[in-house]
């Protein structure tokens, strides 16, 4: 407690006055892999935590770093992040990330030191990713990293800026030692979060895709780059590794002389939704192996519609009035590089009825257009459809189908259902919506007519407490309806607590009130207890909440 409350200048006022039974508190319901603390006797002086990162596959994630203000300068923050890293190298995980406030600068020189890219995005976040982890661990690179100390050896210029050299639309990170005669560089891409590239004493080789933004339904071309730089024969295999909508079939050999490009292509496949850019995206992925030694290749691609469509929703007058036309209006964009002509088609559905079911357009090269048309409702709609879309190219003519997030909230309506990115039920001005795709199972209580909200958050089983939830989905999902109510029930079974399995259960009343429980269903293996921990966020205005017999009620001054 003491060493937090003498750091929040440190973290610019964003940190609270802590207790000692507020750190405890605290503490036993974190979900933290490892935490290290720092002290000079008693006194603790650093802090870091390592968690699993919740928002991505496969990574470890420095929860919390702090260094008590009086002990700046003496090596200790490095100390905390190499621990950290080397905890993750000994696990086997290939990435370790951590995010900063904005405004930490002073602390992104020590970050880049040991390893970080920050990277580019246009949210006032400051994301961090350190791949040092596969530098060490992959077979293709020890040979070659085992002259230098990947600290003390490395020459990348750090600069207190974003960081990454753009090529063929990706941003590309590359780390560099240099030690007497031994040089090495190596490249990785920053949505793939893997090696792009590798240049050594004895050879180079380089993943070349053309774009980052690709539309499914074609192949395109992926050619590798290798140089031998040695004066021996470089005897080298390529294996194509398919990746969720990538498909990649190649397999190959062959021995390089002195310089080669070979030539090898990936088709990309339909995918059902838009790509997040917080994620790693699907890969053009690849097993190269040199003289014996493997390293995996990974290059992600933004994987395009054909035709993007987009409900646009306004910012006033949310809710619609019913039996009568209400404008709908959706952006679209073209895919391709190269003109097109389209026609969609929206199906029939219940309590809506579009003036307009079928609309065509022609669209210019990546043009982007705003479509206003009229629907009729007859109660609320929070649907997502399959729409036909139908393309006309200069030498290609197909059809497909694609899922278009509708959403008319009405007076006095209810409606629910699964969208692409979420569960959502409305009722009147209230809306529930449950996350799937960032913030999984976050549940967003909100009044649309008005800035009152509430959050709860993930569920977490313990002890310890686990954050799986934050990243994995309900294996099963339900909606029901009663006279008074609409209620969706969430299904999770737990892969920490193996055995573990509980249901939530919301249900949003027509008058607005919500009702949400959690129902166990199976104990964990082994274990006669279980905890589940829930956080919850609320704005603080007009609120009445009972409290140990009494309502206690909120003004708009809290």
């Amino acid at each position: 407690a003491e060493m937090w409350n003498n750091s929040i200048k440190g973290w610019n006022g964003l940190i609270n006055y802590e207790t000692e039974q507020s750190i405890k508190d605290r503490e036993e319901k974190s979900s933290h892999l490892n935490l290290y603390i720092a002290l000079d006797g008693d006194l603790v002086v650093g802090y870091c935590k390592l968690s699993r990162y919740a928002f991505d596959e496969n990574t470890l994630y420095i929860d919390l770093l702090n260094v008590l203000p009086d002990y700046y300068g003496q090596k200790i923050g490095k100390m905390l992040i190499m621990k950290s890293i080397g905890r993750t190298i000994e696990l086997n995980y290939p990435r370790l990330d951590l995010f900063t406030w904005a405004g930490n600068t002073k602390a992104v020189p020590l970050y880049k030191k040991t390893g970080f890219f920050w990277e580019k995005v246009e949210e006032n976040t400051t994301h961090l990713m350190n791949f040092i982890p596969t530098v060490l661990n992959t077979d293709l690179i020890k040979q070659y990293i085992q002259p230098f100390d990947w600290y003390e050896d490395s020459d990348r210029v750090i600069e207190v800026c974003p960081d990454g050299m753009l090529k063929n639309g990706f941003d590309i990170y590359t780390y560099s030692w240099h030690k007497g005669d031994h040089k090495l560089s190596v490249s990785f891409e920053k949505t793939g979060r893997g090696l792009q590239a590798i240049d050594c004493q004895d050879f180079i080789i380089e993943c070349i895709v053309p774009e980052a933004k690709l539309v499914f339904g074609k192949s395109y071309p992926v050619n590798f780059r290798i140089v031998n730089k040695s004066n021996q024969p470089l005897n080298i295999k390529i294996k194509g590794l398919s990746d969720k909508n990538i498909r990649f079939d190649c397999s190959l050999e062959q021995t390089i002389e002195k310089e080669q490009m070979i030539e090898t292509e990936v088709f990309i496949d339909q995918v059902h939704k838009g790509q997040s850019l917080w994620v790693t995206h699907p890969c053009v992925k690849a097993e190269v192996e040199i003289n014996g030694k493997k390293a995996i290749f990974k290059t992600g691609i933004n994987t395009q519609f054909p035709l993007s469509v987009l409900q646009f929703k306004r910012s006033k007058d949310l809710l619609n009035p019913v039996n009568c036309p209400v404008p709908f209006i959706f952006n679209i964009k073209n895919g391709y590089k190269e003109a097109c002509d389209i026609k969609i088609s929206f199906p029939e559905l219940p309590n809506i009825c579009f003036t307009e079911p079928i609309i065509s357009v022609a669209l210019e090269s990546e043009e982007k257009k705003s479509i206003t048309t009229k629907v009729i409702l007859s109660n609320a709609v929070a649907k997502s459809p399959d729409i036909e879309i139908e393309v006309k190219l200069a030498h290609n003519q197909f059809s497909y189908q694609q899922k278009m997030d509708l959403f008319f909230p009405t007076f006095n309506g209810q409606s629910a259902s699964e969208m692409t990115d979420a569960y959502i039920m409305l009722s009147d001005k209230h809306m529930i919506r449950v996350d799937k795709e960032v913030e999984y199972n976050e549940m967003l209580f909100r009044n649309l007519l008005s800035n009152l909200w509430g959050y709860i958050n993930q569920p977490k089983v313990g002890k310890p407490f686990t954050s799986e939830f934050k990243n994995q989905p309900p294996f099963k999902s339900k909606f029901r309806e009663t006279p008074d109510a609409q209620i969706l029930t969430l299904w999770h079974h737990s892969l920490d607590f193996p055995g573990c399995s509980f249901a939530c259960h919301y249900k949003l009343y027509n008058n607005g009130i919500l009702e949400y429980q959690i129902e166990l269903i199976d104990f964990p293996e082994n274990k006669d207890e279980v905890f589940i921990s829930h956080s919850i966020n609320f704005s603080a205005m007009h609120l009445q909440i009972p409290y140990q017999g009494e309502i206690i009620q909120t003004d708009d001054n809290m």
